[in-house]
């Protein structure tokens, strides 16, 4: 990945350029398909009020650099925009309460995390938004935050949120400069409409548009995207070589695979999860117990993802028969896979921006029996991965960085006006995401979270995105769908449940003692 990747890697002045990938969730975007992660955290009874919450969460918010900058995009988006400083900030018009209506259940609380999702964050301000909900049964309170991808990748996410509210956050960070120590922000008396721009070039961030400053500003600019054209060039040049060289040695690869091989981009089946995507959006809140997929795993071994992805395949196969749809011999999930480094110490921190990679699953939805469907997903995972070896983890990265603004835009834009991913195949049936969450209890003011549940976006051709997060003893789930192509995700989070049940049940009566008077017949079988 670039190296210019993380936060402070950039020039002091400018701020840390925006990585390709980082660039390609700002370019593809479109009102129809914003493209922020969210989080909806709940929190225990009793704590501050949610207008104390919201006061709390606005000074530790401000602690992460990255949540303080705006983007400052390039003349006609011929580099990557960066993430310029902004040292006033406005909490308020990015922090705010609401009440759910009665009786403020599940269902409320996913209708309004669903109409959250649907809802672009304003590019012209800061790239988050957090609102602070209370009404909800039994006297909780709950939080919902999104952050443009272009920010964070999953582990970016939890980094953050742990930052933010793990037992260590504090509410201020004197140590950048960049606000006072108390943490704390004067408001800019500006509140912007809600938007989405196209390349990132929308000005400076304060809105201040004439004078000789904002002249020599526009011109430093013009020049510093003269000076990287070159660079430009190479990265395209780069991205053909490596690109060449990554299919001749997949193709090297595939001759020693016993089997079939793992689906490839634009091959997945067209399913009535798939077309263009419409601008709202359902959502669906579950929980897996940890202690489940562990007793799945000891019984028939492989990963937890193993047993995720096979209680999703069980999952789809309900949606399409209560859709009243043969389900298909297998679909295709999209798998982030993190290629983020470990720090080597404590002090080091964190890396904010996009540091992923994805593979290609099959997932056999045709297979009935549980436990033979989570067979052939071991062996299916297990032979992706080794081909996303043989390209080299960072190959995402290079062609992303081949992408500029004034590419990816018009082409986004122009696939959105016709609808043409209701005509293309899919690249791939839904996304399914598992993040590990933090290793410590999170609180928002005196509240303790209780729940944490994680959201990613939906995108053209791909209309249903899933995303697991562990945290505590139990594995939270967040279903989002396009509304128009995906309203009933809820039957996708009972029936991802109900698997899970089913390979429960097969794992204890594999793991019952045999009675001892059945032993000597097991033996001699």
């Amino acid at each position: 990945m670039a190296s210019d990747q993380g936060v402070g890697n950039g020039d002091e002045r400018g701020g840390r350029r925006l990585s390709g990938v980082d660039s390609f969730f700002l370019g593809v975007e479109a009102p129809s398909m914003p493209m922020h992660v969210g989080l909806a955290l709940v929190l225990e009874p009793g704590g501050q009020s949610a207008a104390g919450l919201a006061a709390d969460i606005g000074r530790r918010l401000s602690t992460v650099p990255d949540l303080r900058a705006t983007l400052a995009g390039v003349p006609l988006g011929l580099q990557r925009p960066r993430l310029a400083p902004h040292g006033e900030v406005d909490v308020s018009a990015h922090v705010r309460t609401c009440r759910l209506p009665p009786p403020g259940g599940t269902g409320e609380l996913e209708a309004l995390v669903a109409a959250e999702m649907a809802r672009p964050l304003d590019r012209r301000r800061p790239l988050w938004e957090v609102v602070v909900v209370d009404g909800l049964s039994g006297g909780r309170v709950a939080v919902v935050a999104k952050v443009h991808h272009a920010l964070v990748d999953g582990m970016a996410g939890i980094e953050t949120m742990a930052a933010l509210f793990g037992p260590t956050a504090s509410a201020g960070h004197p140590d950048d400069g960049t606000h006072p120590e108390d943490g704390t922000h004067p408001e800019d008396g500006t509140h912007p409409e809600d938007g989405v721009g196209g390349t990132g070039d929308d000005g400076p961030p304060n809105g201040h548009r004439n004078g000789p400053s904002c002249l020599t500003a526009e011109l430093a600019r013009l020049a510093e995207t003269a000076c990287g054209l070159p660079d430009q060039a190479g990265n395209v040049v780069r991205a053909m070589v490596r690109s060449m060289r990554s299919a001749r040695d997949l193709s090297r690869a595939n001759r020693d695979v016993a089997g079939e091989l793992p689906p490839s981009p634009f091959r997945a089946p067209r399913t009535s999860l798939n077309g263009a995507v419409s601008s709202q959006r359902s959502v669906a809140l579950g929980e897996l117990p940890m202690a489940e997929v562990a007793r799945v795993r000891r019984a028939y071994g492989g990963t937890v993802n193993d047993v995720l992805l096979t209680a999703v395949a069980g999952g789809l196969r309900s949606l399409f028969e209560a859709r009243g749809e043969a389900p298909e011999a297998s679909v295709v999930a999209m798998v982030p896979v993190s290629v983020r480094s470990t720090p080597e110490g404590p002090d080091e921190g964190y890396t904010l921006g996009n540091q992923l990679s994805a593979v290609l699953v099959s997932l056999p939805t045709g297979v009935e029996d549980p436990v033979a469907r989570l067979r052939l997903v071991r062996e299916e995972e297990a032979v992706a991965k080794r081909q996303h070896r043989v390209m080299g983890e960072d190959l995402l990265g290079v062609l992303a960085e081949a992408f500029v603004p004034a590419v990816t835009a018009p082409l986004a834009r122009l696939a959105t006006d016709l609808r043409a991913f209701d005509h293309l195949p899919p690249f791939a049936n839904l996304v399914v995401s598992n993040v590990p969450g933090p290793t410590d209890g999170l609180s928002v003011g005196e509240a303790r979270v209780v729940s944490a549940y994680p959201l990613g976006p939906v995108a053209h051709g791909i209309g249903v995105n899933v995303t697991v997060l562990s945290y505590g003893e139990t594995l939270f789930v967040g279903v989002v769908g396009c509304r128009e192509l995906a309203p009933d995700v809820a039957r996708l989070t009972a029936g991802i449940r109900a698997d899970l049940g089913r390979l429960v049940a097969a794992a204890e009566l594999r793991q019952r003692p045999v009675p001892w008077w059945h032993r000597d017949l097991v033996a001699g079988a």
